[in-house]
């Protein structure tokens, strides 16, 4: 794993201590009755960018009766948020055979914080997540040495069509994950996160005297000979 960022780990212990104590501020003001104990955490992945993005993470659920549960805790929530200087964004989750779940949501700096009911049930749902920050220096990707090659290849075998005696799957070349367009990391296609060839399971060479009649004509100096 690549060093951690000196200081990185500290800025956003700092960053999830502030966002708890807006949580609780916010939980005083609304739900006063039960301000949450938020214990800190370790942070979590929140992007899988080339260089890992982290955050971290709250979800609290406090206990209240379903009656109290209305449209104008929504309305106190929203209005605390915009005082502490949160731009927010209000809405409600309509949800087939279920009464509707009303949020509102606090957008600042990269921060969030939501509060979420549903009418008719008890408790409320407090999330929260700091702005992401990476944790660990970028790490520049060397490409595996080849498993085989031309002169270590195996009597009676050829190198792997696929991978050319890479042996790891040539596509993500041996990290099971690719980037997507987004820039976030997705799971190989070709390997599908077993990260070695599929077609040679690592080995690099095919014998080949195993070779399928398609498989022969991926080599020019078989391709006009018959299958054995």
């Amino acid at each position: 794993m690549a060093d951690e960022i000196p200081g990185a780990r500290e800025q956003l212990a700092r960053d999830g201590a502030w966002l708890r104590a807006q949580i609780r501020e916010l939980a005083a003001e609304i739900t006063p009755e039960q301000v949450p104990d938020l214990p800190e955490r370790d942070p979590v992945v929140a992007d899988w960018q080339e260089q890992l993005q982290y955050k971290d993470k709250v979800t609290v659920t406090v206990d209240r009766s379903a009656e109290l549960n209305t449209p104008e805790l929504i309305d106190r929530a929203a209005a605390w948020l915009t005082a502490a200087g949160w731009t927010v964004e209000r809405g409600t989750i309509e949800r087939k055979g279920r009464t509707p779940l009303l949020h509102a949501t606090g957008i600042r700096d990269g921060f969030e914080i939501s509060v979420r009911i549903q009418q008719g049930f008890g408790g409320v749902l407090y999330t929260g997540d700091t702005a992401t920050r990476p944790l660990y220096e970028l790490e520049e990707f060397v490409p595996p040495v080849p498993v085989k090659i031309a002169e270590t290849v195996s009597d009676g075998h050829l190198l792997c069509y696929e991978c050319v005696g890479l042996g790891w799957c040539p596509l993500c070349r041996s990290r099971g994950w690719i980037l997507g367009a987004s820039g976030s990391r997705e799971q190989c296609r070709e390997c599908h996160g077993a990260r070695v060839c599929p077609v040679c399971d690592g080995r690099g060479e095919l014998a080949v005297s195993a070779l399928a009649g398609w498989e022969r004509d991926q080599y020019p100096e078989l391709r006009n000979q018959s299958s054995r």
